[in-house]
């Protein structure tokens, strides 16, 4: 099933170059319907209020201020995005780290950079609250010059990061021309999942006319995150899947050493992950 909107977070500043860029180059090859969202500070959020009811004049300052750096901001932001109509542009009032994941409750994936996802923009920690609080699947785009999903590669241990991580990228799976389903051993340790069977996803991709090879391959004494993304650089995939094992793993696999691993790699894949 073909995806009905990606959603972009921007803030209006330096850094929104690259993902725009990359978030076209996504839409050249597929024309999926996406949305910019801006979201403006909420000036109420500035407000003082001293036990006499009346804001402060310091608190009316800073409103004063706020209400006319964001106006130029949005200001900003519309003209630049008069260079991208093929996009719907969205203003929402309020935090981001409070309502993206509310927005995103409505769109099939989050879509940011590989600095964003890197904890290195300013809508990191917006993406962060949304990807781990509000478990919306995102798509990270690193600078490749493909950004056709043609090699897939699905990192798989049978949990339900994985299986939701799976079905967000269902659309990019169905177009590919190579898809692989990875798992990586770790030596001495079994999985009790009942669907941890690489051959199990196999079997099921299969009925949906998806012909998916199966990889198994063992640490050798790096972390399981690490080794997916050698595997995957290696294949040169054009996208990795993957879920998050848990809170902690996942901020490491998102943010941590790993995520810095994958950014060294020039020509590391798109990631799409859930949690």
């Amino acid at each position: 099933m073909a995806y009905s909107e990606l959603l972009v977070p921007i803030s209006g500043g330096n850094d929104d170059a690259n993902i725009l860029a990359r978030a076209k180059e996504l839409f050249d090859h597929y024309k999926i319907p996406t949305t910019l969202v801006y979201f403006e500070p909420d000036p109420k959020d500035m407000m003082l209020w001293p036990a006499d009811g009346m804001a402060s004049s310091m608190s009316s300052t800073l409103v004063d201020t706020l209400i006319s750096t964001s106006a130029e901001i949005w200001a900003k932001i519309s003209a630049e995005s008069k260079a991208l109509p093929e996009f719907n542009l969205e203003k929402i009032i309020g935090a981001a780290e409070l309502l993206l994941e509310e927005r995103a409750n409505l769109c099939d994936l989050i879509v940011v950079s590989d600095v964003a996802a890197a904890g290195k923009s300013t809508v990191s920690s917006a993406f962060e609250e949304a990807l781990m609080h509000g478990h919306v699947p995102a798509l990270v785009l690193h600078d490749r010059v493909s950004f056709a999903m043609e090699n897939v590669i699905i990192a798989w241990d049978g949990s339900g990061q994985a299986a939701r991580a799976l079905k967000a990228a269902n659309y990019f799976i169905e177009k590919a021309k190579s898809v692989t389903i990875l798992q990586i051993q770790e030596k001495d340790i079994a999985s009790s999942n009942l669907m941890h069977d690489p051959y199990k996803l196999a079997a099921w991709l299969a009925k949906k006319g998806v012909k998916a090879k199966v990889q198994i391959e063992s640490c050798n004494g790096k972390s399981v995150g690490a080794a997916i993304i050698e595997v995957a650089t290696a294949a040169n995939a054009d996208l990795l899947i993957a879920g998050a094992y848990g809170h902690s793993r996942a901020r490491e696999f998102v943010f941590g050493g790993v995520t810095k691993n994958y950014l060294k790699n020039a020509q590391g894949p798109h990631l799409l992950i859930s949690h």
